[in-house]
């Protein structure tokens, strides 16, 4: 935006006599302009004095105005951001953020441990696969196991407590019915039984429910068969 100036211009020093101003479009060299200023009696101080004191209120003015456009441009520009925005993306993206952060909250941590023998998650996977790997060895001390397994599964109860939605534990629970299964007591395959429920109750619609579930199936039609021997 130009500034004018020309009704200081027009001003003599004495305040009363109009300048001759330049045809519009016209520009006019500092020669020409002080010869100007001389016929009309004002000084080149004075001169730009005036035209300096001009300038500082016209850019005030147009900083007035500009700040009373932004304050009306700037909500409007906001409504049309939001119709214009695709239609749910801002709260898909913000939904997707939370729901990042909710499942990493229900996660437990690598570093906290659980239960009287203070495992990891980590920790109790390995203790559930080495019991696994130590009941396929004969000559076995089934009642250290079942000792040591009594300890795992606390840790995992404990676990469950605290993370109840952690997406490990349908299969650390299944992996624990089994490896009791293994033991072949009378009490290993009671906990295994209990186990089993403990899994279909809590978590119905996982992958191992479903496998326990088609296992006791086929153990009970097994049982039903007639003896044809």
């Amino acid at each position: 935006m130009g500034i004018s100036i020309a009704p200081f211009e027009q001003m003599s020093a004495s305040g009363g006599t109009s300048l001759d101003l330049p045809a519009p479009g016209v520009r006019e060299n500092a020669h020409a302009r002080s010869q100007r200023l001389a016929a009309a009696g004002v000084s080149t101080v004075t001169f730009a004095r005036k035209r300096f004191k001009a300038t500082k209120v016209a850019r005030r003015a147009v900083d007035d105005e500009f700040m009373k456009r932004a304050s009306i441009a700037i909500p409007v520009l906001a409504s049309l951001f939001v119709l214009w925005a695709p239609s749910g993306s801002f709260a898909q993206s913000t939904g997707s953020a939370r729901s990042a952060h909710a499942i990493a909250a229900m996660c437990a941590p690598a570093d906290e441990y659980f239960g009287p023998l203070k495992l990891s998650v980590l920790g109790i996977r390995n203790s559930i696969v080495q019991t696994n790997l130590r009941l396929d060895r004969a000559g076995l001390d089934t009642g250290d196991t079942m000792q040591n397994l009594g300890l795992v599964e606390a840790s995992v109860r404990e676990w469950e407590t605290k993370y109840p939605g952690d997406s490990w534990l349908p299969n650390i629970v299944y992996s624990l019915h089994h490896v009791y299964r293994k033991v072949r007591t009378n009490e290993a395959m009671l906990h295994s039984v209990d186990v089993a429920t403990w899994l279909m109750q809590k978590y119905p619609r996982s992958n191992e429910a479903r496998e326990v579930r088609s296992e006791f199936a086929s153990a009970v039609a097994s049982e039903q068969e007639p003896n044809t021997r």
